[in-house]
This record gives C-alpha cells, structure tokens and sequence, in this order.
C-alpha cells in the first residue's frame, strides 16, 4: 500500500439572487467556480479559458461547496478543475486554465491613425461651401445642380 496525498480546496459560497424559477442563477455559480479556482493560483496568473457543464439543478436553500483540485501547475499554465456541489452531488463542472501574461508577437488589427479632433474638423455647412466654390455651374460638364437660373436667350 502507498500512501499519497490528494490536495484539493473546499470553498462555500452565498446566494446573492434567487430567480423566480427557485433555482440558482448559473451565471453566479460560474461566476463563484471561476474565483474559487483562480484563489488557488498565484496572483500572476490571469484566467485563459472556462469551460464549464451544468449537470444538475441547485438548490438555492442550501450552500454551494466549491471543490477545487490541482489538475496541473505548468511554467506558463495551470489547470484546475472545479466542482460545485451541493446534496454531496456536483450541480456543475468546471476546468479553468490560467497563463502567465506574456505578450503576443501577433498583430491582430493596426494602430490608430493620428487623425484630428472632432472638434478641430469643418462642419457641414463649411465642406458645402468649400464644395461649391470649386464647382463652375457653366460649364457644360458641370454634374452638380447649384441652383442658379441661366438665361440661354442672350
């Protein structure tokens, strides 16, 4: 026989909404997974991915227990896998994994442009004008209508 110790964290957490149903609000039992796992890493750890599986109903009378366990402490990522259990049954599954903050060589989308302030551009009013200074109404190749009246008979 040998002997080995299994590490895991049991944490409690509170109802803070009872929906109209009697049942628990999901958002808030991965809400609270998701911190019981993350209080299990150092702080330089930053949440990377969830994936989380309701498998039964809560019970909003009674606590939920939120049993952390190490599935892996890597350099760059750890895992943990949570349940939250109540009635000694698990209501949800979890597996959160957490990477150190390193920057990516990826560009995803381009800098913003220097571009001037919304207060420093023209109006309407000053482009039109602008516009229409440029415009000759008598030329024949003329395709703005300026709304001036020619008199052809002269």
């Amino acid at each position: 026989v040998q002997t080995f110790t299994v590490c895991f964290i049991v944490l409690r957490g509170t109802h803070h909404w009872v929906p109209r149903t009697q049942r628990l609000f999901g958002g808030q039992i991965i809400g609270q997974a998701l911190v019981a796992a993350a209080k299990s890493v150092g702080e330089n750890l930053y949440a990377h991915s969830l994936h989380c599986y309701f498998v039964r109903a809560g019970d909003p009378k009674v606590p939920v227990l939120y049993q952390v366990d190490r599935t892996r402490d890597g350099r760059s990522f750890t895992v943990r896998s949570v349940k939250a259990i109540q009635h000694g049954q698990p209501i949800l599954i979890c597996q959160a994994s957490f990477q150190v903050l390193q920057p990516s060589p990826l560009q995803h989308q381009f800098s913003m442009p220097v571009v001037p302030q919304p207060e420093e551009l023209p109006t309407v009013e000053e482009i039109i004008h602008q516009y229409l200074r440029y415009i000759n109404p008598w030329k024949p190749s003329c395709h703005f209508w300026c709304g001036y009246v020619v008199n052809r008979s002269t």
